[in-house]
């Protein structure tokens, strides 16, 4: 399960590392919640990046870093 989902705290500060202001406050659906955290799906993630879904793989390599 791990490896399918990510953490919605994390992929709200990779909009903001990268001064994606447009999408600090769009909706995230979220996926599951394990230990108080939520997580949303990639699928989730990919689609809430927008016109920005190019940088995917660099979302994906910053969560697992986080």
């Amino acid at each position: 399960m791990k490896e399918s989902v990510l953490s919605i705290k994390e992929v709200r500060r990779f909009f903001e590392v990268n001064g994606m202001d447009t999408l600090e406050g769009c909706h995230i659906e979220v996926a599951c919640e394990f230990a108080g955290i939520e997580f949303c799906d990639r699928e989730e993630a990919y689609r809430a990046l927008g016109y920005f879904q190019s940088l995917y793989p660099d979302l994906i390599s910053f969560c697992k870093v986080s």
